[in-house]
Parts: structure tokens; C-alpha cells; sequence
């Protein structure tokens, strides 16, 4: 009876750290790469003629973008909008990420546990297959739930006037005859991003920290560094096959018009060409990498920590 006790605390005990550690990781790594994501929304919204390397407007000069790079891009919205606009939409990206980060790391980790015990009992990398379909499957969950937070930051980002997340609400409802299926326009599109992004990343960053923490150059698996640069790996790697979804999501996200993703796709290609596809890639893969790098990181850390500290 006791040993039952016992067991049903300590499971109570890695939900509840497995909480703890995906919320705060979600709202320190939301609120350190916010500028990067303003930037990024910024270039996937910005529409653009099909171009090649000869065409010209009509005063016979290149046509010019009004964001055009990371620096002259942060300069600018500074500039028009102040220093807090790279933080616009934070209070909803926040609860984004908490959601997310929360949703995604302990359903992973169970769903781990589930298909294969023995690596969490024995602190060994699960295979490549669990890793995989472990992280598609916590990527939908975390997707479905955060979604609506995701919907009005895109919306709030994309304005270049003050907003605040229930007059975003509102004009969304009030724009659209779907009521609160309108916030959840895109989340196909976003599934189609997420599902690979997730199973690939998680499966990068198990093998990566797997193969730097063994052989003769062996790297503690519990050091900081290593987490950043294995999470840095995966969420740059996963992130780019993935992209082309992901500007078609913020594309529907912004869209007052029904519209559907292959429509949207095919918009893109014949309006505004291949390389619309990859709208915003540098700040993409930067925001990727870092994110991933320290949600990583950040979750490692906080698990170690409360499980040393408070359940030793």
C-alpha cells in the first residue's frame, strides 16, 4: 500500500515538473526572441511582385521592399513604432509559449515513457521512430491548444498601430462570419508545419546530445552549453524544411477572404514566385535556432533543478 503511495507521488511529481519546466521555458525563451519573431511576421506578410534578376518598375529602378533585412528591418519599426513595438504582441506570443512549451514537453516525455520505457528508466536516448512520432504527436497537441494565441499575436504584429488582444479578438470575430472557428483559421496549414518541425527536432536534438555526450570526447549531457547548441541544431535543421508552411500559415492567419492552403500556395507562386516561399528565412532560422536553443536549454535546466532541489 505504501509502495503504492509512493508510486502514484513520484508520477505526480514528473507531471508537475514536467509542467513547471515547459511553462517557464516557454515564457523566458518568448520574451528573449520576441524581436526576432516581430521581424520575421513582418517579412512573411510583406507582399511582393514575381521578380527575377531583370525586372525593374517603371521608372526603370529595382523595386524596393520596406523590409528588406534583420538590422534595417529592427531600425525601421523602432523608428516608426518605438522600441516596445518588438515586443508587440507579447502579452498574447506569451501565453503562446507557455501553453505551447507546457502542452509540448510533458506530452512528449509521456508519450516516451509510453512507447518506450526503458530509455527514460535507464537516462538513455529513445530511437530515432519514438523520437519521431513522440514529437508529432506532442506538436498537434501543443498546436491545437495554443493556436488561438498564436491567431492574435500574428494579427496584432501585423498592425502598425497600438492594439491590445481583445479589440485583436474581436475585429477577427467581427471580420469573419465564422464566429470562434476564425480562430483557428491556418491550423492546417500549421499541422502541415508542425508535425515534421516537432518529429524532426526532437529526434535532432536526442541523436545530437546523444552523440556529443559519448565517445572519447565525451560532453556532459547535463551541461547548459551542450543543450543550447544541440537544441540550436535542431530547431535551425527542422525549421527550414518546414518554412515554405509556415509563411503560408501567416498568410491565412492575416486573410479576411476564405481562402483555402492550396489556394494560398498557389497565390504565392504565381503572384509573388519560388522564393516567396522562403519570405523572412534569415530571421526564421535564427528565431528557430535560438528558440529551440534555449526552450531546450531553459526546460533541461529547470527539470534539473526542481528535481534536486525540491524532490530529492
Amino acid at each position: 500500500m505504501v509502495q503504492q503511495k509512493s508510486s502514484t507521488t513520484n508520477k505526480n511529481n514528473n507531471v508537475f515538473v514536467e509542467i513547471i519546466s515547459g511553462s517557464l521555458s516557454g515564457a523566458l525563451t518568448r520574451f528573449l526572441i520576441a524581436p526576432l519573431d516581430v521581424v520575421k511576421i513582418r517579412f512573411q506578410l510583406q507582399h511582393s511582385p514575381k521578380v527575377n534578376s531583370n525586372t525593374t518598375t517603371t521608372l526603370n529602378q529595382p523595386i524596393k521592399l520596406k523590409y528588406s533585412g534583420i538590422v534595417q528591418s529592427i531600425r525601421d519599426i523602432v523608428k516608426e513604432e518605438g522600441l516596445r513595438s518588438l515586443w508587440k504582441g507579447n502579452l498574447s506570443a506569451e501565453f503562446l509559449w507557455i501553453s505551447y512549451g507546457c502542452v509540448q514537453f510533458t506530452s512528449y516525455h509521456y508519450l516516451v515513457k509510453l512507447l518506450d520505457p526503458h530509455s527514460l528508466e535507464t537516462n538513455t536516448k529513445p530511437s530515432s521512430y519514438i523520437s519521431l512520432v513522440s514529437g508529432a504527436c506532442a506538436g498537434v497537441m501543443s498546436t491545437v491548444v495554443s493556436y488561438p494565441f498564436d491567431i492574435i499575436r500574428t494579427n496584432i504584429v501585423s498592425t502598425h498601430t497600438h492594439t491590445t488582444i481583445t479589440k485583436t479578438y474581436q475585429d477577427i470575430k467581427l471580420k469573419s462570419n465564422n464566429g470562434y472557428r476564425s480562430m483557428f483559421k491556418g491550423l492546417n496549414s500549421s499541422l502541415l508545419q508542425i508535425v515534421p518541425q516537432m518529429a524532426l527536432q526532437f529526434m535532432f536534438y536526442e541523436s545530437s546530445k546523444h552523440f556529443l555526450s559519448h565517445g572519447q570526447k565525451r560532453f556532459d549531457k547535463e551541461h547548459p552549453t551542450l543543450q543550447f547548441v544541440c537544441g540550436a541544431l535542431s530547431g535551425s535543421l527542422s525549421k527550414f524544411f518546414v518554412l515554405p508552411f509556415d509563411v503560408v500559415k501567416k498568410r491565412l492567419q492575416v486573410s479576411h477572404q476564405p481562402i483555402t492552403i492550396f489556394q494560398q500556395f498557389s497565390n504565392l507562386y504565381h503572384i509573388e514566385g519560388f522564393k516567396s516561399f522562403f519570405k523572412g528565412a534569415t530571421p526564421s532560422l535564427l528565431k528557430a535556432g535560438l528558440s529551440s536553443a534555449l526552450s531546450f536549454m531553459f526546460y533541461e535546466q529547470v527539470k534539473l533543478y526542481i528535481t534536486h532541489s525540491i524532490f530529492k
